[in-house]
């Protein structure tokens, strides 16, 4: 299935959540937290399309930057 992106930042953060995995997810004012990513990540990320764009997005919209080098380091 593919996964639509509307563009209200809840929905923005749901679909994050869905993408990465989340099991628990809060407004950007709190802490994420990311278990470890599925093995459909990959999949998931390939039906969604223009991967560097919504990497960014999720980036931008969901990750503290404390959170970002351990999310890159996940992963690599």
């Amino acid at each position: 299935t593919l996964i639509h992106l509307p563009y209200s930042d809840l929905s923005i953060l749901e679909v994050a959540a869905q993408i990465l995995n989340v099991d628990t997810y809060q407004d950007t004012a709190n802490t994420f937290v990311f278990p470890l990513i599925s093995s459909n990540f990959l999949a998931i990320y390939a039906e969604v399309g223009n991967f560097v764009n919504l990497l960014k997005l999720v980036l931008s919209k969901i990750i503290r930057k404390n959170l970002i080098n351990e999310l890159i380091a996940t992963l690599e």
